[in-house]
């Protein structure tokens, strides 16, 4: 009999308004959405999901990006897949915008390649995974995250 996979850790963050989750799993998401922002990074395997572009793939190395309120859905192609995921309170990402600037302005794009994007998000996550997270640390590579996301995605 086949062993079904299924972990999932949340992490405590240290900044208020983010929460972060790593995943290793073979489910299969029905369609649902998120009050928050959602960067991730995918670290192993696949999935196909259904997103406001339509059907899109993502492998590890990807970056996967999920706006508040958008319909979207995931499974695994080939077995399971990982990724580390954070998801963002609104209010947030508005703090970090030019005055007069609203976050439900934003379009993220569902799956990016870009590499640079993804060490970032790799040493976010080392600092949210830290014995005793910084949240100073935190808090810079987050910013450096959206940065990079603002500029290029």
């Amino acid at each position: 009999m086949k062993r079904y996979v299924h972990q999932v850790e949340q992490h405590k963050v240290p900044v208020a308004g983010l929460e972060a989750l790593s995943l290793l799993t073979e489910h299969s998401f029905s369609r649902h959405s998120h009050d928050r922002f959602g960067i991730g990074v995918f670290t192993h395997g696949a999935q196909r999901s259904w997103s406001h572009i339509g059907k899109v793939d993502a492998a590890a190395g990807n970056v996967i990006m999920v706006n508040p309120g958008e319909i979207h859905d995931g499974a695994p192609l080939h077995g399971p897949r990982g990724w580390q995921m954070l998801y963002i309170d609104p209010l947030l990402v508005e703090q970090a915008l030019p005055e007069g600037a609203k976050a439900e302005d934003i379009i993220l794009r569902p799956v990016v390649e870009d590499p640079r994007l993804n060490g970032l998000m790799a040493r976010m996550f080392s600092e949210i995974r830290a014995a005793s997270p910084d949240g100073g640390a935190v808090e810079e590579a987050f910013l450096l995250c959206l940065m990079q996301i603002s500029r290029r995605h």
